[in-house]
């Protein structure tokens, strides 16, 4: 079992965890399910007054199934698809119909590079506004039907009424946000 460990939340998380009243030790400081772990790719959902800030990170492999700077024209295209994937994050993250969040949006960092140790990770962020946000209950999280390589997701959800964490793998999609009723 991959040991937990503590990673800096990106500013723009921070900011809304601060503007929502939690503590900047907890805004600072998610939970993290051990850093690199083929397979395993890491959800961090803020919700606050009508805004849903996402990040996603994990190895490239659970994306592109390699994690090398691309070499094949397969593995580019593999690449592309991938991206394309991930910058239309309603394929495969869903929101209530009833809270009619919209994408205002999406970052994906360049993942065709290796870090130093020859190994590529995936990053996105995501910004959406929602006109309804109270009718967010819950989300469904479908990374592993569109990245096949990706067997586990981790997420950390912070929202005014409270924070959470949940697993979403094969078993499990969906996700409860905490303090709401569905």
């Amino acid at each position: 079992m991959p040991s937990s460990s503590v990673r800096p939340v990106p500013l723009v998380l921070a900011g809304i965890f601060l503007a929502a009243g939690i503590a900047p030790a907890t805004a600072f400081e998610l939970r993290h399910h051990g850093a690199h772990v083929h397979g395993v790719s890491d959800l961090d959902v803020a919700i606050d007054k009508g805004v849903v800030e996402v990040d996603i990170h994990g190895p490239g492999i659970n994306f592109v199934g390699f994690e090398h700077a691309p070499r094949t024209n397969q593995e580019k295209q593999a690449l592309a698809d991938a991206t394309r994937t991930l910058k239309q994050p309603a394929s495969w993250l869903v929101f209530p119909e009833a809270a009619r969040c919209t994408l205002t949006s999406a970052q994906v960092a360049d993942a065709g590079k290796p870090d130093e140790d020859g190994h590529m990770d995936v990053s996105a962020h995501y910004r959406f506004t929602c006109a309804k946000p109270d009718a967010i209950t819950g989300f469904d999280v479908g990374l592993l039907r569109a990245f096949p390589h990706t067997v586990k997701v981790n997420v950390d959800l912070v929202t005014p009424s409270g924070q959470g964490q949940a697993t979403v793998d094969a078993n499990q999609s969906h996700v409860t946000v905490p303090g709401t009723s569905p």
